[in-house]
């Protein structure tokens, strides 16, 4: 009997994996390293022409050969973890049970249903399969919540799928367009002929640099942990939110630092300060002034405490934010 459980970080398998065999002593216990990101990555369409976009679908799917590289699967036997050289799809559609151990967030429950619609269809993503909850990485805890495990149709699970999804389908729709229109005025600006490398949020801080350069990396990456917006969605308890995550913005940064559109000086001390380059300049001058959006984060929040509720607003955003994009560019 396989016991497959889905662990997002290296940390938890390293609990979580000890006290699911102590509970299962006579099942096979496996650990698949499934990374915040997942083990699949987007499928873009191919072939798009400009009569295409604003383009608007459900996100596709494939495995990513990068992730699948930095993914490990793990055996757990007698107290020791053995790491194995399976493929982690392989794993999954031989296991027996397949247990969900980070679904008490957006990110986790969503890949944990794609990674199941994948290895088995929709018929195994609606399965109840087992889900543990744990707040904190401490073997004790874990232990506890082993033996109060809930699935993946409790209300909890579902509605943080649902906002997982409503996320996915916003990157996904972002993404596509972003290359064919964004990547349009990328390429006239720095000459580059590479695919526009920064996404939604590495925009939105590109016009926030326009404002208040030169600044050093650590201000930036302080604006991004306490991003205000305009103000419209703030309250008193919550003046400021996340754009990214803690752990997104350090390579949401690096993106645009690898960009061309950005360029650091030395000349400010022991730490280096960062600025918009002439390109960085010229290419957010080449797009709509509606493309500055700061209060995207907190409508992100929004779309994923909707859920699949949220899912005529995100693509209504899309269309509206890249039609305006596209006639400006074709003025």
């Amino acid at each position: 009997m396989s016991y497959v459980v889905i662990v997002t970080k290296p940390s938890y398998a390293l609990a979580v994996l000890p006290a699911l065999r102590r509970r299962h002593p006579a099942k096979r216990i496996v650990g698949v390293l499934d990374g915040a990101a997942s083990l699949l990555g987007f499928d873009y369409p191919r072939g798009l022409s400009m009569s295409d976009y604003p383009f608007v679908s459900e996100p596709a799917w494939r495995p990513s050969p990068e992730r699948m590289r930095q993914s490990v699967s793990y055996e757990v036997t007698d107290g020791t973890r053995v790491v194995l050289p399976d493929d982690p799809f392989a794993l999954l559609r031989h296991a027996d049970t397949i247990v969900c151990a980070d679904g008490d967030w957006y990110g986790g429950a969503a890949n944990f249903h794609n990674l199941m619609v994948h290895v088995g269809g929709d018929s195994l993503a609606r399965r109840p399969h087992e889900m543990l909850r744990f707040s904190s990485s401490m073997p004790s805890a874990i232990a506890r919540h082993a033996e109060a495990m809930g699935t993946t149709l409790d209300d909890d699970f579902i509605a943080y799928r649902d906002g997982g999804l409503a996320k996915r389908r916003f990157d996904w729709c972002f993404a596509v367009n972003s290359q064919g229109l964004l990547g349009a005025a990328y390429r006239k600006a720095t000459g580059r002929t590479a695919a526009v490398p920064i996404g939604k949020y590495g925009l939105q801080l590109l016009y926030s640099m326009r404002d208040s350069s030169p600044l050093t990396e650590g201000r930036l990456l302080g604006t991004m942990s306490r991003w205000p917006g305009t103000g419209r969605y703030a309250s008193e308890d919550k003046p400021t939110i996340w754009m990214g995550s803690p752990m997104s913005i350090a390579q949401i940064f690096e993106d645009i630092r690898q960009s061309g559109l950005v360029e650091h000086d030395e000349a400010h001390g022991s730490a280096r300060t960062f600025s918009l380059t002439d390109a960085g300049r010229r290419f957010l001058d080449l797009l709509h002034p509606d493309c500055r959006d700061p209060d995207l984060p907190w409508r992100m929040r929004e779309w994923q405490e909707g859920g699949k509720s949220s899912e005529p607003r995100i693509d209504r955003y899309i269309r509206t934010f890249f039609g305006k994009q596209k006639r400006f560019a074709g003025r």
